[in-house]
């Protein structure tokens, strides 16, 4: 008997319907070989393999004899042979040195004449590329420190009028700033005689608008102290609601930074730089200052010059500060604002 392979049920050998599932069967098909398919033959090269028979040896033949001319003529060969070798031993040893070390010292002294003059125009180059790069030093180092100077005349200049808005930031204001505060802390508001913009969410910042403000040709200072984190700065030419203006800057790595905010997630950089003049203690206090000129933005710190950009995005709008959390909660306390209209 065999075994239906559709329900497992015991039918007769000759029985194509299983009696139990009723299923037809197929006439199992021949099994397999028992033996598996023969290997291809194996190809074994004798091309490495040695020679069972060697070469035959050419049959050797006898040596013919020399006839007694021949003799005689190979001895007067052999003469000849022998001044010649002298000839030749004499030029090598005594002519050919001569003329040897003759041309090598020329060619020596040629040499020597050939590195002294590479020499001296190598020296002559450097000397040129020297003073080419002190020449250009110089004049940069030149042009810095006259941009510089006339920073700090601008500087003098725009400040030295009467303020068009001053205030201590101690409480609120005419100027209407925003104030808030949310359940994590984060927000705006006045306290510790200053307007305190704290934010607590890693890579992001937090600005304060003074919503009844429009400048657009200013110098505008405010005294900022990062108490802790990471960086704050002034926001100018600012539209609210579509989110965009400048940005000044400044980090506790005493870097500084004018950033164009050209909406809520993306800006670009204006100019950037370190600043030796940045005080980069906690809660120690910075002097910023920004005076904007139409397209001309020239940035301040503690009263130095740093840099003069031009771009032209904004023309004017709100004025604002700003606290930027990039890794590391950051409170920052601004207090004694000032803003000349130019």
């Amino acid at each position: 008997m065999q075994i239906c392979t559709f329900c497992g049920g015991h039918i007769l050998p000759r029985t194509s319907t299983c009696p139990s599932c009723g299923q037809t069967l197929v006439a199992p098909s021949q099994p397999p070989p028992t033996t598996p398919y023969p290997l291809p033959p194996a190809y074994q090269s004798n091309m490495y393999a040695p020679l069972t028979t060697p070469y035959p040896k050419p049959p050797v033949a006898a040596a013919p004899r020399l006839l007694k001319s021949t003799t005689v003529l190979l001895v007067a060969l052999a003469l000849v042979c022998m001044v010649s070798g002298i000839g030749l031993i004499f030029y090598a040893e005594v002519v050919d040195p001569a003329q040897l070390r003759a041309q090598a010292t020329a060619t020596v002294q040629a040499i020597q004449i050939s590195n002294a003059h590479g020499v001296a125009t190598m020296q002559a180059q450097a000397t040129s590329n020297a003073q080419a790069y002190a020449a250009a030093t110089a004049t940069t180092q030149a042009q810095a420190q006259a941009t510089a100077t006339a920073g700090q005349g601008l500087y003098q200049h725009a400040t030295s009028g009467v303020p068009a808005l001053s205030e201590t930031l101690t409480a609120p204001t005419n100027s209407n700033w925003d104030t808030y505060s949310l359940a994590n802390g984060d927000g705006c508001i006045f306290a510790g005689n200053a307007l305190n913009a704290n934010i607590t969410q890693a890579h992001f910042y937090l600005p304060c608008f003074a919503q009844s403000t429009n400048f657009a040709n200013f110098a505008l200072e405010v005294q900022v102290r990062i108490v802790k984190g990471n960086e704050g700065g002034i926001i100018f030419r600012a539209n609210n609601s579509a989110s965009q203006f400048y940005i000044f800057r400044i980090s506790q790595d005493g870097t500084y930074e004018l950033l164009l905010s050209k909406d809520s997630k993306h800006s670009s950089a204006v100019a950037e730089d370190v600043s030796p003049f940045i005080h980069t203690q906690p809660n120690q206090p910075n002097t910023l200052t920004i005076i904007a000129q139409q397209s001309r933005i020239s940035l301040y710190v503690n009263h130095h010059f740093l840099t003069t950009s031009n771009d032209t995005s904004y023309q004017a709008g709100q004025i604002g500060i700003f606290a930027g959390d990039n890794g590391n909660a950051t409170l920052v306390a601004f207090s004694n604002l000032r803003v000349w209209n130019l």
